[in-house]
């Protein structure tokens, strides 16, 4: 799957659980260009509403 597949997904997921409005962004190694096909996928989340560590 390609990183722009996931990150769509993932803005998905977290629309359903985040009100309000929110940024994702990606970040580490594959933000940079230097990933290799062990990487794992860093995305943050950026959002003016509080967030339950529980979700």
């Amino acid at each position: 799957m390609k990183i722009e597949e996931i990150l769509k997904q993932a803005g998905k997921i977290i629309s359903s659980e985040i009100e309000g409005n929110y940024q994702l962004f990606l970040f580490g190694s594959r933000a940079r260009g230097i990933n290799d096909e062990k990487s794992d996928i860093d995305i943050g989340i950026l959002t003016d509403s509080q967030i339950s560590g529980k979700k």
